[in-house]
């Protein structure tokens, strides 16, 4: 048996080989650590670059979007406020002289403008035996109407009238005062029996206090008892309306029409519910069944200019606003109303004008001022009228338009 052995030469090559290879690859991963370096050192210039150039557009770029993020939360908080006036009816409860106002706007523009409002449609609505009662502050600390109210409930009808009578002469135009007189006539003219206007007074009672539900079953008794009594029909209406059953306010709209068809209320009340549900059209045909019936009402022609604004029918509009001027010169809402109208056509000194008028007559209507300082800054570019107007409404509770103008660096 013998062995065969590989040349000696042919071991020595293989390692020659081996070791050229391991040079090559020490070579080639030197190479690659030095791109590596390269690349690290191109990112950390790219990185550089960014810090110095683009990381400031960013920065403004988000702070523009800080800033359209308060804008649209100061619109935000219109919108809520705007939401709350929908859900009571579509506007805002008139007052009496020296009585604190509420309100919603729907907010538009960079710093919110208000929008259009329905000022006057909660006049009626709100204030027929079932009131939002006001925030007002009387000599006696008592509020007349809550007074005459309470005398209807005892059956003291005159003393009731005399109340109302009393407050009327302060305001002739208060509605809530309005309502109850209606009321309180009806009960002196026997116009169904005693118990019926027990149950009714005592509605208007828990309509004041906002005890909408217990209201409702009040109002339920008296229509029992006395089927055919228009008014009661109106009121249970409103109470429907005011916790949010728009159908059935409506039926009993209807229903009040069909026994009277000469209640300007009925076709008022029965307008603002036609605006929650959006049918401007029917609403307007409604206001102006109600004005047909009753020429002095302000309430109406506001409202019908109100729901003319929506339809974007700016002469109308414009018109409806003039004609409740002319019947009540210190009515602040109406001028408040043919503001904004004057603002949304482009009409901005008229605006300011008419803001002024409302102001002048009711120096608490804090809408106005908050109006009137979007004017000033956003169209007629006067910052510091824009400012006192501003501060005026917050002091008065609306300070959404404020706090933005205060982030933006326009008021202190």
């Amino acid at each position: 048996m013998s062995l065969t052995f590989l040349p000696l030469t042919a071991c020595m090559l293989t390692e020659a080989d081996l070791k050229m290879t391991e040079k090559n690859l020490q070579q080639r991963i030197k190479q690659q650590d030095d791109q590596f370096s390269q690349t690290r050192a191109k990112q950390s210039q790219e990185i550089a670059s960014l810090r110095e150039q683009e990381l400031p557009q960013l920065r403004r770029e988000l702070e523009s979007v800080m800033h359209q993020v308060q804008e649209l939360q100061a619109k935000q908080e219109d919108l809520k406020q705007q939401i709350k006036w929908l859900d009571q009816v579509v506007g805002k409860v008139e007052r009496p002289t020296g009585a604190k106002k509420s309100s919603g706007t729907i907010a538009n523009d960079s710093i919110g403008a208000a929008g259009p409002e329905n000022a006057a449609a909660m006049n009626k609505l709100s204030n027929r035996g079932l009131a939002i009662k006001a925030e007002s502050v009387f000599p006696d600390g008592q509020d007349p109407i809550d007074t005459a109210i309470q005398h209807g409930m005892d059956g003291h009808y005159d003393l009731a009238k005399s109340e109302v009578e009393q407050t009327l002469t302060l305001n002739q135009w208060d509605q809530r005062a309005l309502a109850v007189l209606r009321l309180t006539s009806d009960a002196i003219a026997a116009k169904t029996d005693s118990e019926t206007f027990a149950h009714l007074f005592r509605a208007a009672q828990l309509g004041s206090a906002g005890r909408v539900d217990e209201s409702l079953s009040e109002i339920d008794l008296a229509i029992k008892r006395s089927p055919n009594y228009v008014l009661a029909y109106i009121n249970r209406g409103n109470a429907r309306l005011m916790e949010g059953n728009v159908d059935g306010s409506i039926a009993d709209y209807d229903h009040a029409i069909s026994l009277d068809s000469s209640d300007a209320v009925a076709y008022y009340n029965r307008g603002v519910a036609y605006i929650k549900k959006k049918n401007y059209s029917i609403a307007i045909a409604d206001f102006s069944k109600a004005i047909a019936l009753d020429p002095n009402d302000t309430a109406s022609y506001k409202n019908r200019g109100n729901t003319n604004q929506l339809l974007g029918k700016h002469d109308e509009a414009i018109a409806d606003y003039n004609r409740a001027i002319a019947i009540n010169p210190r009515d602040s809402h109406a001028f408040y109303n043919r503001a904004e109208e004057w603002s949304r056509s482009g009409k901005f000194d008229k605006a300011v004008t008419d803001y002024g008028k409302a102001i002048a007559i009711d120096k608490t209507l804090a809408e106005a001022y908050d109006s009137r300082g979007f004017v000033y800054l956003e169209k007629l570019g006067k910052t510091q009228p824009a400012c006192i107007d501003w501060n005026r409404a917050c002091e008065l509770g609306r300070c959404s338009n404020l706090n933005l103008a205060k982030s933006k660096g326009y008021c202190k």
